[in-house]
C-alpha cells in the first residue's frame, strides 16, 4: 500500500471528485424534487418523508465512497405512534438487485483508521487512511480524527405524533454499472397497516 503525506492531497481530490458519480433525485410520482438540496420529498396518509442524496460532509470523508449515506427526514403528521425499523429500509437498482442497511456501527469500524506511534515529520500520534478509495494511505494526525457516523445516524423506532427524526441512512454501495436506484422505505401506522413510500434516484457524472 502506498502512503503519502499532504502535500498531495489536493491532487487526490480533484481526481476523486471528478471521476465520483454523483446520485440525484430522479422524477417520482408525488414526489416533490428540489435539484438544489439533491432531495426528494414524498407524503403518504400524514407521514411526509424526504430523502436527500450526496449529503454527507462529515468525517469521515471516506463513508460516500464506500457506503451510499442517504439522509432522511420523517414528519410524523399522524394522530399515531409510527414506527420505522432497519427492515423498513429498502433500495432496488434498475436490475431488481436489493442493497441493505449497514448498520451504523458496522460503517464506523470498517471506516476506522489505522493507528500508528509517534513519528518525527508530525511530531504526535498519527494514522495513515485510504481515503477517497484510491488505494493511496495519507498520514494524518490522530487528534484531527473524529467520527460522525454514529452521532448523525438516523434512529430507527417508534416515532411520536408530531415528531421530526432526521438522520443518515446508511447502505451497501452499488457496482459503478448501476444508473438507477429507488428507495422504498414502509413505515408501521398505530393501526399496524404498512404504507410505501418510494424515492427514485439516478447516478449520472
Amino acid at each position: 500500500m502506498k502512503k503519502i503525506g499532504f502535500f498531495g492531497i489536493a491532487t487526490l481530490i480533484l481526481l476523486a471528485f471528478s471521476c465520483a458519480p454523483m446520485i440525484v433525485p430522479a422524477p417520482t410520482p408525488g414526489g416533490i424534487v428540489d435539484l438544489d438540496t439533491n432531495s426528494l420529498t414524498v407524503q403518504n396518509e400524514g407521514i411526509i418523508i424526504t430523502v436527500s442524496s450526496e449529503s454527507w460532509k462529515h468525517d469521515p470523508v471516506d463513508v460516500k465512497y464506500t457506503f451510499t449515506p442517504f439522509f432522511v427526514t420523517v414528519l410524523n403528521n399522524t394522530t399515531g405512534v409510527i414506527t420505522i425499523d432497519e427492515d423498513h429500509v429498502f433500495v432496488f437498482d434498475e436490475n431488481k438487485t436489493q442493497y441493505g442497511v449497514v448498520a451504523p456501527k458496522d460503517v464506523d469500524s470498517a471506516l476506522t483508521p489505522r493507528y500508528y506511534p509517534p513519528v518525527f515529520f508530525y511530531g504526535s500520534n498519527y494514522y495513515y487512511h485510504d481515503r477517497w478509495g484510491l488505494g493511496i494511505e495519507i498520514g494524518y494526525p490522530f487528534e484531527t480524527y473524529d467520527s460522525e457516523v454514529i452521532p448523525t445516524a438516523f434512529r430507527f423506532g417508534p416515532i411520536a405524533p408530531g415528531a421530526r427524526v432526521m438522520g443518515f441512512v446508511y447502505l451497501q454501495k452499488p457496482p459503478p454499472e448501476v444508473k438507477e436506484l429507488t428507495f422504498k422505505i414502509s413505515p408501521i401506522l398505530e393501526s399496524e397497516k404498512s404504507i410505501t413510500l418510494s424515492f427514485n434516484f439516478r447516478r449520472e457524472k
